[in-house]
């Protein structure tokens, strides 16, 4: 049993290094980390980085790229619908339309707070429904 053990860690350590990869849009861009975009837009977006490798921006320009992070959000399934059906409507993306109604309710103090209280309201029945959900699989657990 060790000689397998022993064999199976002398293959680990023969295995080629490889390194890390880059993971960066604007410097280093490559054909993989531009086709993880799922967005239906960013296809544009990133063909455009891509032809503007060959002539870099200058430095005024490069100051203006705006860096963007992944995130996963869960909706609700008729407002998802809804949502998508609108985003196509208008021809934007959920992440653009977000961020615009965020940088819009954060000039106008009474429409901030009516989204706010929307969202803590719906925040505690999500979590209600959390706890609900928790509570009846530990009783399918205790059950069995």
């Amino acid at each position: 049993m060790s000689d397998a053990i022993s064999r199976l860690k002398q293959k680990a350590q023969e295995r080629p290094k490889v390194p890390p990869r880059e993971k960066s849009i604007i410097n280093g861009a490559t054909a993989q980390s531009l086709n993880d975009e799922k967005t239906e837009f960013s296809h544009l977006e990133n063909t455009k980085v891509l032809n503007d490798e060959s002539n870099p921006p200058a430095q005024e320009e490069e100051s203006t790229l705006v860096e963007t992070v992944r995130r996963t959000i869960r909706l609700e399934q008729g407002i998802d619908t809804q949502l998508e059906a609108f985003c196509q409507r208008h021809k934007v993306t959920r992440e653009t339309f977000l961020e615009a109604a965020f940088v819009l309710g954060m000039h106008n103090e009474e429409l901030l707070k009516e989204i706010v209280n929307e969202a803590k309201e719906r925040y505690q029945q999500r979590k209600k429904t959390g706890e609900e959900r928790k509570f009846q699989t530990m009783a399918k657990r205790i059950g069995k």
